[in-house]
């Protein structure tokens, strides 16, 4: 394709026909008659290569659309998952921590230990003025 350069053409503005524009000699307008037939043969050319590119890259872009939506899915599965294995881990842990508590609780208890100091307040007085009693007799 020739292209060619706006000095090369003539800036003398002709009127043919009632028409305005500009001359320039014939080799000229042969080589631009030229360009512009190689220009239809490769717009004819690449126009459905393009076209056929335009259709490949917007299948690209439909599977890339769907991988992204499977992942998003994926992504949702799986905080599920750990949210629910990590609910599950706290019910656990709580059921366990109650578990210990009720059987450790009997002698953690405070009224356990109300209970063996009056007891053992009681069997102490009892066997002091038992003591004492027969000491003075």
């Amino acid at each position: 394709m020739l292209l060619v350069p706006f000095n090369a053409l003539s800036t003398e503005v002709v009127e043919h026909n009632g028409k305005v524009g500009l001359w320039f000699d014939e080799e000229t307008a042969t080589r631009m008659l030229q360009d512009l037939e190689e220009y239809k043969k490769m717009k004819n050319e690449l126009v459905p290569q393009l076209e056929l590119k335009i259709e490949k890259q917007d299948l690209l872009l439909d599977i890339t659309k769907q991988e992204l939506e499977v992942q998003a899915r994926l992504s949702e599965v799986w905080q599920k998952n750990f949210q629910d294995s990590e609910d599950l881990r706290i019910r656990e842990t709580s059921a366990l921590r109650k578990a210990l508590e009720k059987k450790d609780s009997w002698y953690r208890s405070p009224a356990l230990y109300l209970a063996l100091g009056l007891l053992a307040g009681g069997a102490l007085s009892v066997g002091l003025s038992f003591g004492l009693q027969e000491a003075r007799d």
